[in-house]
C-alpha cells in the first residue's frame, strides 16, 4: 500500500478536483469558477494529499492581517452603524 504523503507543490493540487468539491459541496462557494480557484491556489500555501492516482486531501492557508493592518495604524471599525455591506452568498453563481 503507498503511504499517504503531503505535498506544498502546485503541481500536485488537482484543480479541477479542488473546484468540483467547492462548486458542489461547499456552502460558502457555490458555482465558483476554475479561473477563481486557480488563482487562489496560486496565490497561497497549500497542501495537497496525492494518493493512489486521485488527490484525497487539500488545505490552503490564508493568514489574518490584522496584526500587520495594527502595526500601521488600523483599528476595529468603532462605529458599525455607520457601514454597510453586500452580502452575497451566491456570488459564484452569477
Amino acid at each position: 500500500m503507498d503511504e499517504l504523503t503531503i505535498s506544498t507543490d502546485l503541481a500536485d493540487v488537482d484543480l479541477d478536483g479542488v473546484r468540483g468539491f467547492l462548486n458542489r459541496d461547499a456552502y460558502w462557494c457555490p458555482g465558483i469558477g476554475r479561473d477563481r480557484v486557480e488563482r487562489a491556489v496560486r496565490h497561497s500555501l497549500c497542501f495537497s494529499s496525492p494518493w493512489g492516482g486521485a488527490q484525497v486531501g487539500f488545505a490552503r492557508v490564508v493568514s489574518d492581517a490584522h496584526g500587520l493592518y495594527d502595526k500601521h495604524g488600523f483599528a476595529p471599525i468603532t462605529r458599525p452603524e455607520r457601514f454597510m455591506e453586500r452580502y452575497r452568498p451566491d456570488a459564484y453563481r452569477r
